[in-house]
């Protein structure tokens, strides 16, 4: 009889807060809200089909646009009385990744893929992390364009090797992206984690980008005409500057992860009571559940 008397004034006080904290922040509830059937089973069954038959991605779009508010770039889903949040809103992507990033975690991630890769950037608030990382990138230690022709002129050979012959790049940029690691457990686990997920991101990105480029003459010529007219046709002339200054390359490679997201899908949890900053009505913050999913491939 304690116990449920102590659980009736447990919810009681959560719904009372919830409901002050509402008020306090102008927060409302998601207009969006999904009816997928009895507890949500629906849902399971609609991504599996949509997986199988290779239309994940048209079907995540498709759910926004017939969503009761379209125009509303957030909406939630009920699985087993679960809410899960979807959005594809920039100021929600923003706030979850950057300006409220104390308020939202990595969640269960952290402890399922510890074996594997450590406390590393990816498996931690990664503030820490970052300032770790940071040395590595630094403009003195990656302005030495020079020393990566040799490198070029093999994955050249590489690909003139095939005389014109379809084949899968892929498979040199994975090559090419040799792992390395470090003892100490601390240094290992941050390199681990950048060279498990740079390496397959950064060769689907330099693949899509070479799939498009040979796919397009047109902008193959004007990308080449833009670095000859930059650096010229030596390799000697090829510098870091040179090559910020090459705005065609910049809008190729931003253009190729627009398409083809490193990372089309992520998940954060709230850590506590807060709030998002759009879908909770016409101009209204939303208030958080304890998942919310950003979809970056549907953002056009």
């Amino acid at each position: 009889m304690w116990s449920g008397s102590s659980t009736c004034v447990y919810f009681g006080y959560e719904y009372c807060y919830t409901k002050y904290l509402k008020h306090k922040h102008g927060a409302g509830e998601i207009e969006n809200v999904i009816d997928d059937g009895f507890f949500g089973f629906r849902l399971p069954l609609l991504l599996m089909r949509a997986s199988n038959e290779g239309r994940l991605i048209e079907f995540s779009i498709k759910r926004f646009e017939s969503a009761p508010h379209p125009q509303n770039q957030t909406l939630v889903n009920r699985t087993l009385g679960v809410p899960l949040i979807l959005t594809k809103d920039p100021m929600n992507i923003k706030a979850m990744l950057s300006t409220q990033f104390g308020d939202i975690s990595l969640g269960l991630r952290l402890h399922q893929f510890e074996p594997l890769l450590g406390k590393g950037i990816f498996l931690s608030e990664w503030k820490h992390s970052r300032s770790m990382l940071r040395p590595q990138f630094a403009k003195d230690r990656v302005s030495h364009v020079l020393d990566l022709e040799p490198h070029f002129m093999l994955l050249q050979k590489h690909i003139d090797g095939h005389n014109g012959d379809y084949f899968d790049i892929q498979e040199l940029y994975f090559r090419e992206l040799v792992e390395h690691t470090r003892d100490p457990v601390a240094l290992q686990d941050q390199v681990l984690n950048v060279l498990l997920t740079g390496r397959g991101t950064t060769a689907l990105s330099l693949s899509f980008a070479t799939f498009e480029l040979a796919r397009n003459d047109r902008m193959w010529k004007k990308l080449r005409e833009e670095v000859i007219l930059t650096m010229g046709q030596s390799s000697d002339e090829t510098t870091v500057a040179g090559l910020k200054s090459c705005r065609y390359i910049k809008a190729i490679l931003n253009e190729t992860l627009r398409l083809y997201p490193s990372l089309p899908r992520n998940a954060r949890f709230a850590t506590r009571n807060t709030t998002l900053p759009r879908g909770g009505g016409p101009d209204g913050p939303e208030r958080t559940n304890p998942r919310v999913f950003h979809l970056c491939y549907t953002l056009g």
